[in-house]
Parts: C-alpha cells; sequence; structure tokens
C-alpha cells in the first residue's frame, strides 16, 4: 500500500497551543486532499510553521520549495505569519497549498539559468522568465492560488462545522 501523506506543524518558541497545532494539521489534511486529491498528497510531505519573524510584515505566507527544475517537487515548507489570526492562517494555508499542487504536479517550475546568474520560473509550458519581471499580482500561479483559496477556506470551516455537529449529536 501507498504511503501516507505526511504534515508536520510548528508553532512560534514559548507559545505552543495543541488545538492550534491540531486545526492547522486537520486543515493541512484537508486541502491536501481536496487541492491535491489522495494519491499525489500521499506522495508528498509538508512542514507548516508558523513564524513572527521570517515574514515581512504585509506577508500572510510563503511556500518553499526547493529549485528542481523540471524534477517533480515532494517536500515543501509553508511559512505562515504569526501576526495573522488563525483565520486569515487558514486562508492562506490554503493559497500556499495551491502552490504545492502547482509544484508537485509539475505546473510551476524553478530554475537557476548558469547563463544569466539568476533565479527563473516556468508556469506551465511557458518559456521560463525571472520571476521578477513579471508582477506579483500579474503571476498566473499567484493568480489561481488567490482565486482558489477563499473557496477552500469556506468548505474547510463548513467541514470543521459538521464535524462539530456530529459531535454533538454523537455527545
Amino acid at each position: 500500500m501507498g504511503k501516507k501523506f505526511k504534515v508536520r506543524v510548528s508553532l512560534p518558541r514559548g507559545e505552543f497551543n495543541q488545538d492550534k497545532c491540531n486545526i492547522l494539521l486537520h486543515a493541512t489534511q484537508f486541502y491536501a486532499k481536496k487541492i491535491l486529491g489522495t494519491r499525489l498528497a500521499n506522495l508528498i510531505n509538508v512542514k507548516v510553521d508558523v513564524r513572527k519573524t521570517t515574514l515581512e510584515h504585509n506577508t500572510l505566507g510563503v511556500c518553499h520549495m526547493a529549485i528542481t527544475g523540471s524534477k517533480r517537487q515532494r517536500k515543501f515548507r509553508i511559512v505562515l505569519n504569526n501576526r495573522k489570526d488563525l483565520h486569515a492562517q487558514l486562508e492562506t494555508l490554503a493559497h500556499e497549498m495551491v502552490h504545492v499542487r502547482q509544484k508537485a504536479k509539475n505546473q510551476l517550475q524553478y530554475r537557476w539559468d548558469r547563463t544569466g546568474l539568476n533565479f527563473k520560473v516556468r508556469w506551465m509550458d511557458n518559456a521560463p522568465v525571472r520571476q521578477d519581471d513579471i508582477p506579483y499580482s500579474e503571476r498566473p500561479w499567484e493568480i489561481e492560488a488567490r482565486q482558489l483559496q477563499r473557496g477552500y477556506y469556506k468548505k474547510f470551516i463548513d467541514h470543521m462545522q459538521e464535524v462539530k455537529n456530529k459531535m454533538k449529536e454523537e455527545g
């Protein structure tokens, strides 16, 4: 049988909260299943770090991935901004999980360009370009992630409400 989806969650030092860890863990598993599908989710590894200092103040989150060129990515690290509330973190997590799918399915590739000595990004079958040459709001991979994040976030909230209601009925 195939491997199970692997996810780890860590919160800032001195701010451990088991409930928040469980919610983020459950959300990551939920998003993986909905966004990636069970088969692909079971091939990857995601670490979710909630941090105070690694992000600029207005950055909500980031998905770190290796520069693998056309090789498929299997390990991801998502960093969420601790200054934001849990709901903003959950919606940002959905956004970053869309990037995980883009990279795991090879729709989004990061390459090192030896001739120009810089990083290039390739979206779908387009020619590789310097990421900085495309304004953030016009990057197709960001547009897709922004379009999908709210819907997945709402599905997760609805799912949690169903779980809560079911527990009420049973208990």
